[in-house]
């Protein structure tokens, strides 16, 4: 093995004796299996810092890991400037070029300048990797950006960037919907609580374990506070102000939590605005990462570029040969599917893949390799594949798979996969698609008329319930003012309570007659709200009509 390398190891773990057993995995397979990669190794003596990157792409293996990769990953110098980056196309539709050589703080990946740089001088302070959650607005939309600062060699530090809209985004419409609300966070495997100024009044199963507490009356009625370290009192305190602020809005911070045991760890923590009973609170959703932290410790003082590219991928890494054999799996599998790599060979393909997941995945790796043969001289790109795999211990997780060449000879083709757990992301968008079968079933079956009005007072929606009770079909209604359908005698009093809920937000309850142009006459009773958008807006009314013939008697 070349000799830097003996020499980081041994600072790392004293005695090239005392590398753990999975290390010697990995550097097993890396002299095994990427005879370029040693060639890499052995020309670092020779050249500049500046050729780092080139090093890297040079071999086949990894650049093609790195274009398969949904990230974007800059190189940065002791003086915040932009050394290089991998991208496998136009991030988020920007230009990259451009920035190259500038400082880092010019990326438009962040609304403040000053994020970047703070973020950079926090890493080399505490020589540890630094995770942060963030919206930002790239070509006039709102993206919610992962990034990931990790120091490597002379006061460098690698910035990984992922987009995570997606993910944000149907979490944050899953939990606007409060038929399914509580229903998801007992189903959730997170730890979740919610608080009213900061007093707890809900923590799901998770949460009591969490805290080391035996049932929810231990912890409901207490203050949140009294869980949060001294260390993380003002972010805590910031982030509740800016809430009752009216910050209607995902956020997301890292703070140290203790235990009712006196434990001490770190968590990752979501918190929003949410309904609950009448009144609003605030919904906090954690992830213990304290296992996280120690691991990012021990890597951050091995100080090798590779392994901490490797190891610190969130995502799994298979690679496959032409006859489905696979090859190599990185140790992040393991947080996925519960198998250790060797676990693939022992086991096989087909007792961990269901057999209709393992038959597209073969197709497309045929696909692949097929198009390669036909075109050698073609970047034929990639492909990507959703399927199923049997959990180490019981279960199923759902994984996408993006699959491409990492190399191909005559005799030894071979495929990498980036393998993302979707399970959860899944499940969720099952749960919205249920909540609207839902509503749909609800306002078909209703006894009652719902509808809606714009701040105009002009028709948008109505039910179909309106065709059973009045006659008239909805057609007749959308489109129209609704003090068209309102007794001459009554439409002064009902234009007026229309206009005072749009001007001041208020709910009324009256009795109307409902006219048509035919002589119908119904009595009706009305219970209307005002509905507004996201910035407090008003948007029109919202209201329900009751029959109340049997009451009154229908006049026709």
């Amino acid at each position: 093995m070349h000799k830097r390398l003996k020499k980081y190891i041994n600072e790392a773990f004293g005695d090239l004796n005392n590398i753990p057993e999975n290390l010697k995995d990995f550097i097993a397979v890396v002299n095994r299996e990427f005879d370029a990669l040693d060639k890499v190794i052995h020309a670092t003596e020779k050249v500049t810092d500046e050729n780092i990157r080139d090093l890297i792409i040079s071999n086949v293996e990894l650049s093609t890991y790195l274009n398969a990769s949904r990230d974007l990953i800059f190189r940065i110098n002791r003086f915040d400037r932009i050394i290089d980056y991998v991208a496998n196309q136009d991030y988020l539709g920007l230009n990259l070029d451009q920035f190259k050589d500038g400082p880092v703080g010019g990326l438009p990946l962040c609304d403040d300048a000053e994020f970047f740089s703070n973020a950079l001088k926090q890493v080399r302070d505490l020589k540890l990797n630094l995770t942060i959650e963030y919206p930002v607005i790239i070509n006039g939309e709102e993206v919610f950006l992962n990034a990931r600062f990790m120091p490597i060699l002379q006061d460098e530090i690698v910035m990984v960037i992922r987009d995570i809209t997606g993910e944000k985004r149907a979490l944050k419409d899953l939990l606007r919907s409060e038929k399914n609300f509580r229903r998801l966070l007992e189903i959730l495997p997170y730890p979740v609580a919610v608080h009213k100024n900061l007093e707890l009044v809900y923590v799901n199963d998770a949460a009591i374990r969490l805290i080391g507490a035996e049932e929810a009356g231990q912890i409901v009625g207490t203050n949140l506070r009294d869980y949060i370290h001294a260390e993380s009192l003002e972010t805590v305190n910031r982030m509740f102000r800016e809430h009752v602020n009216g910050a209607d809005k995902l956020m997301s911070y890292r703070e140290k939590i203790v235990d009712l045991q006196g434990n001490e760890f770190y968590v990752n923590l979501i918190s929003s605005i949410v309904t609950w009973g009448d009144d609003s609170a605030i919904l906090v959703i954690g992830r213990n990462i304290t296992d996280e932290i120690l691991m990012q410790e021990r890597l951050v003082r091995a100080e090798e570029m590779y392994r901490i590219l490797a190891e610190r991928m969130s995502d799994s890494i298979w690679m496959i040969d032409s006859n489905k054999k696979i090859l190599y799996i990185n140790p992040v599998d393991k947080r996925i599917t519960g198998y250790d790599p060797e676990d693939y060979e022992k086991i096989g393909n087909d007792r961990i893949f269901p057999a209709p997941s393992l038959k597209r995945l073969n197709e497309t790796i045929d696909d692949l390799l097929s198009k390669q043969t036909a075109e050698p001289n073609t970047d034929i790109g990639g492909a990507t594949v959703e399927m199923e795999v049997f959990k180490k211990g019981g279960g199923v997780v759902l994984v996408e798979v993006n699959l491409s060449l990492a190399a191909f000879g005559r005799d030894n083709p071979v495929v990498i996969g980036v393998v993302r757990d979707i399970t959860e992301r899944k499940t969720i968008e099952n749960e919205l698609r249920k909540a609207e079968k839902w509503r749909e079933l609800l306002l078909a079956t209703t006894p009652d008329i719902i509808y809606m009005l714009d701040t105009n007072g002009i028709f948008t929606y109505i039910s179909p319930r309106v065709r059973e009770v009045t006659g008239h079909p909805e057609e007749e209604f959308i489109g129209r003012r609704f003090s068209d359908f309102i007794e001459e005698s009554e439409k002064d009093y009902v234009n007026d309570k229309f206009k005072t809920g749009i001007d001041r937000g208020q709910s009324w309850l009256y009795q109307i007659t409902v006219a048509f142009d035919n002589g119908d006459r119904i009595p009706m009773e009305i219970n209307v709200s005002t509905m507004h958008d996201k910035d407090g807006t008003p948007i029109g009314r919202l209201g329900v009509a009751r029959d109340t013939s049997h009451k009154m008697g229908t006049i026709r």
